[in-house]
């Protein structure tokens, strides 16, 4: 895992290499509340991004969706409450 960039507002986005595809990695923006999750899909719709999957709980107590952009990059948008964030919203690992 990788930051690559924060946003003082409200997210960390970190990259993630995940199962190889063909084409591109999976990228993942985490953020410390479940509700930022349905806002950035929305924005991301409204910018003309593919939602591949609809905001969701998962079985291990987290909660995210997937949607990919104009150039094929898949991106998760993810809440998961196991993970921390400090004082400056970045993400402790």
């Amino acid at each position: 895992m990788l930051e690559i960039w924060k946003n003082p507002c409200t997210f960390t986005v970190t990259v993630w290499v995940s199962k190889p595809t063909k084409k591109k990695i999976i990228r993942k923006l985490s953020f410390s509340v479940q509700t930022e999750v349905h806002e950035v899909i929305e924005l991301a719709r409204k910018a003309g991004a593919t939602i591949a999957k609809e905001p969701q709980k998962v079985f291990w107590g987290g909660y995210h969706a997937y949607f990919s952009d104009p150039d094929g990059y898949y991106w998760e948008v993810a809440y998961n409450p196991f993970v921390k964030f400090d004082e400056n919203e970045m993400l402790i690992l």
